[in-house]
């Protein structure tokens, strides 16, 4: 009988600055054997400093705390820790911060009205390479790659000649 090969649980960075969501988060992931929270950080200072130190498999990152946020915190934390995937758990669907952090090297983008089933979900398929947006994020997307605007109209100044024609 072949031996059974143990699969390492993904080692997670939480980076939030609100104390009860952290907490909760943890508590969640915590309790499941294919994560290991490994670190946690309330700013995007302690988030880079913890990501160097721990080298996490993914970093679960808020965009909004005080002294750094998470889209400053983008660029020296892909630096310090390359191979770490990095999914966006915040409370802004906004067109600007969606498409910023994918640009920064974001690979999932999640609301935290997100169920904890769906966020465990999106954590999994980070780590395994993939990509997950919420359906808000992915829509902002979409209209972004389309060059649509949320009405779903190509902007007229967006046209080429030959569209013109």
């Amino acid at each position: 009988m072949p031996a059974k090969t143990t699969r390492r649980p993904i080692r997670l960075l939480l980076v939030d600055d609100h104390p009860i969501v952290l907490e909760g988060i943890k508590l969640h992931l915590a309790a499941q054997s294919e994560f290991d929270v490994a670190g946690e950080a309330s700013n995007g200072q302690d988030a880079i400093r913890q990501a160097g130190l721990l080298q996490p498999d993914v970093i679960l990152m808020d965009i909004s705390m005080p002294q750094m946020n998470g889209i400053a915190a983008m660029s020296p934390i892909r630096q310090i820790a390359p191979r770490a995937k990095i999914l966006v758990l915040t409370m802004h669907d906004n067109r600007e911060y969606i498409t910023q952090m994918v640009r920064l090297g974001a690979r999932g983008y999640v609301l935290k009205d997100t169920s904890p089933a769906e966020l465990t979900q999106a954590i999994k398929l980070v780590h395994s390479g993939e990509v997950y947006f919420s359906p808000a994020a992915s829509r902002v997307l979409l209209e972004e790659v389309t060059n649509r605007g949320p009405t779903g109209k190509i902007p007229v100044g967006r046209l080429s000649n030959r569209e013109w024609e």
